[in-house]
């Protein structure tokens, strides 16, 4: 903190003042910005008698009646810009009944009234050090014209000067303290400057004679001597040129004729221009090309495009309604003769089985290698480790009336968990396939962007559903969805699903004919063959 004045004040209005600012200073912080606050110094009773009003403010502080006309109306301007901002704060605190009305008057009359004394300046920023209000109230001294700015001239400097000299009264001392070693450093510094500059403006003009005195023709040193001595003066003999006469030549040489060799005659190649053809003409500037136009990228063709080529909103999607149920224990070569012997002996007892007299070849197609289900995973697995990052891939499973499970909608970063869930599958018992395509056609999108149901299945709807209707709904609402269907063994129970909903049936009796099938199904969402695998 700096020391911007000390004045001799009596205890009652030294007293006065410091409360005064405090209670100005409390109430505008925080609604004025601190350059506005800081024109209010802090007053400090250094001793009883003495205070002093200290600043952060840096500089030399000189009172308000040392400046010239322009300087005290400009140093006014400023005071009144800053005054104002407090009084629109003061304003704005009594609306929001933040301070009351007799305190809103009161730090009113405090910027109001300052005394001309009052008021110092510090690098061109005006400080206030007290104010009318806190002196004693018989006293009389000259208040600065605040309001009036634009009329301060030679008379208000002049007033200014005057009530400087007459406020020698009761608690105020009017001696105004500057800081010597201050004033004698400030002056000391601005010498060493200028004997600096004028060092430098010697030394250039200096630099500035060498280079002509050295290097520029006309100088006395480059120059040639106009007084030369008369005996070094260029003579006649001097400037004669001496021509050696011409070689004589016989004029019978002058009669032979002058034999030029020619050389051998070559016939003219194409790139070649003979003397008896006129030169091609130049070939013209060739045209630019066409720029080439980027193929955009639309819901329906961004199955031809990769990931990164294609908006991610615009990928396609895929939902697998896997069937696990009990159909999928057998294995995959069970004809459909087979799988309907198996299914009655499994709903009779082990006595009518015997009776019925069933081969052991047909009781050994259950839970034998490769079972459907054990097949069937494989090459859903092996699709779904296939599908580009940007894909969203769902699962559906039905393995039991009445209610098929929606397993989730996985992203690219989710697929291990995707082909976790797919592993787990074990065989149950029904096989909801309407509520499958119900569920996973809530999942797609199917509007905005393609959308493929992909059934995996060995057999019809046993929970009393129509898979059918069902499709046909969806593929009304949704006009981007697919629904392909891989029949394992023929059972022709996919054919209306994949008809409804602008699909395809691909039938699978072995292990070889089911990934090819899936393959063939998945075709759309896996991409070009030329991109980059995951």
């Amino acid at each position: 903190m700096n020391r911007l004045a000390q004045r001799a004040l009596s205890p009652e209005v030294a007293e006065r003042l410091v409360h005064q600012h405090e209670q100005l200073t409390t109430a505008l912080r925080g609604t004025v910005p601190p350059s506005v606050l800081g024109i209010f110094p802090r007053p400090v009773q250094a001793k009883p008698g003495q205070v002093q009003w200290v600043s952060h403010a840096s500089g030399v502080p000189r009172p308000f009646g040392d400046l010239s006309d322009s300087q005290a109306e400009s140093l006014l301007n400023r005071l009144q810009q800053r005054l104002a901002t407090v009084n629109q704060s003061i304003d704005t605190l009594e609306s929001r009944q933040a301070i009351t009305g007799t305190q809103a008057t009161e730090l009113r009359e405090t910027i109001s009234e300052i005394p001309q004394d009052a008021l110092m300046v510090v690098d061109g920023e005006p400080f206030v050090l007290y104010w009318r209000r806190a002196l004693n109230a018989d006293q009389q001294v000259p208040l600065l014209p605040i309001a009036a700015v634009a009329t301060v001239g030679a008379a208000a400097t002049a007033a200014t000067a005057a009530g400087a000299a007459t406020t020698a009264t009761e608690g105020i001392d009017s001696v105004k303290e500057e800081n010597p070693t201050s004033v004698a450093r400030g002056h000391r510094r601005c010498s060493l400057v200028c004997l600096g500059w004028l060092l430098g403006f010697i030394l250039l003009l200096l630099f500035i004679f060498a280079l002509w005195w050295f290097f520029c023709p006309l100088s006395p040193r480059q120059a040639p001597s106009l007084a030369q001595d008369p005996s070094q003066q260029l003579t006649t003999e001097d400037l004669t040129i001496t021509v050696p006469p011409p070689t004589a030549i016989d004029p019978i040489e002058l009669w032979q004729p002058v034999r030029i060799p020619l050389a051998p005659l070559k016939a003219c190649r194409a790139e070649i221009v003979c003397p008896d053809e006129e030169p091609a003409p130049a070939d013209k500037t060739p045209e630019p090309k066409p720029p080439v136009k980027t193929p955009q990228v639309t819901a329906k063709t961004a199955k031809d495009f990769c990931a990164g080529e294609r908006p991610p909103e615009l990928a396609p999607e895929v939902v697998v309604v896997f069937d696990h149920s009990g159909s999928m224990r057998v294995n995959i070569g069970t004809t459909p003769e087979q799988e309907r012997q198996i299914l009655r002996a499994q709903s009779n007892t082990q006595l009518l089985r015997m009776l019925l007299g069933m081969p052991n070849s047909v009781l050994d197609l259950v839970d034998k290698e490769p079972r459907r289900i054990t097949v069937a995973k494989n090459a859903v697995t092996n699709i779904v480790k296939r599908l580009p990052n940007d894909v969203n891939a769902g699962l559906v499973t039905l393995g039991e009336c009445p209610r098929a499970v929606n397993q989730g909608f996985f992203s690219g970063a989710q697929r291990s968990n995707l082909l976790g869930r797919i592993d787990s599958l074990s065989p149950k018992k029904g096989t909801p396939l309407a509520d499958a395509i119900w569920l996973a056609g809530e999942m797609v999108d199917g509007v905005n962007r393609e959308s493929m149901i992909l059934v995996v299945t060995d057999g019809d709807e046993s929970c009393e559903g129509d898979p059918c209707a069902i499709a046909q709904q969806l593929a009304a609402e949704k006009p981007l969805l697919t629904i392909n269907v891989i029949d394992i063994g023929n059972s022709g129970s996919g054919n209306c699903l994949a008809s409804a909903a602008r699909g395809k049936v691909f039938t699978a009796k072995t292990a070889a004919e089911l990934n090819a099938s899936i393959e063939s199904a998945a075709r759309n969402v896996l991409g070009p063959s030329s991109c980059k695998p995951n």
